[in-house]
């Protein structure tokens, strides 16, 4: 189920799009995905893809007509019996049907109880991308990927630091510096390079520190990316999930 999991995902999107319009939208970070599901509504079956989730909702697309306010249950896409496997009941917010076809579109937010959420399908994906703790409706902005990369920090004055990066997500990054940083300073970081992946560079804002032996672990919280350093984070967080899956 791992393996089918990293096939489906796609990319890890730092911002809602307008129509996302939940209540904890600003703080989510979504992923973008296909995962073909069974559908079940009003006692009728279907199927459908879902094409982007995370903590607040998923969204649908299906040939089946769908109507806001409408209850689905969303089947797992995959076929493993057992914990993390159960299905998710959402409600259709918002529907989009492009060129008037036949084609759906649905945003969905879970309705699901607690209890059901930590045993469904969706809560597997999560865990395994990073999302903590245990629960899915987690306060954290972003998903994070273990690691142990060699980086630079770039700082304001012009220096260059040599860093090691413990974790990497689509937010920010977590890493260690033997030198004393100032909170709420922007800073460059080049990630990378890793296997054939190309460096990574980023801009970011240091939020927290806490010391680590003779050296500071500190979190940066990454700007707004561009479209190719979105793509190339993907990768390289494909790259150290694998890696910790294997």
């Amino acid at each position: 189920m791992l393996r089918d999991m990293l096939k489906g995902f796609l990319s890890l999107v730092p911002r809602a799009t307008p129509e996302w319009d939940l209540t904890e939208r600003r703080t989510l970070i979504r992923m973008r995905c296909h995962y073909k599901c069974p559908l079940i509504s009003e006692e009728k079956k279907a199927e459908g893809t879902v094409i982007d989730m995370g903590l607040g909702g998923l969204q649908l697309k299906t040939f089946h007509p769908l109507r806001k306010g409408q209850r689905v249950t969303v089947e797992s896409p995959f076929h493993e019996v057992g914990l993390c496997s159960q299905p998710v009941e959402v409600e259709v917010r918002w529907i989009h049907n492009p060129e008037r076809n036949l084609l759906t579109y649905a945003g969905c937010s879970y309705v699901s109880s607690g209890k059901e959420m930590a045993e469904s399908w969706v809560k597997g994906i999560l865990k395994q991308l990073g999302f903590r703790p245990e629960f899915i409706r987690s306060k954290r902005r972003s998903v994070r990927a273990e690691s142990f990369l060699d980086g630079a920090l770039r700082r304001p004055d012009g220096t260059r630091q040599e860093v090691r990066i413990h974790n990497l997500g689509a937010g920010g990054a977590l890493f260690e510096c033997r030198n004393v940083l100032a909170m709420g300073e922007e800073q460059s970081l080049r990630v990378g390079p890793l296997d054939k992946l190309s460096a990574l560079d980023v801009t970011g804002t240091l939020v927290k520190a806490r010391p680590e032996g003779k050296n500071f672990l500190y979190g940066m919280e990454f700007g707004e990316l561009k479209p190719a350093q979105a793509r190339l984070l993907t990768l390289y967080l494909k790259e150290l999930l694998k890696a910790s899956w294997d």
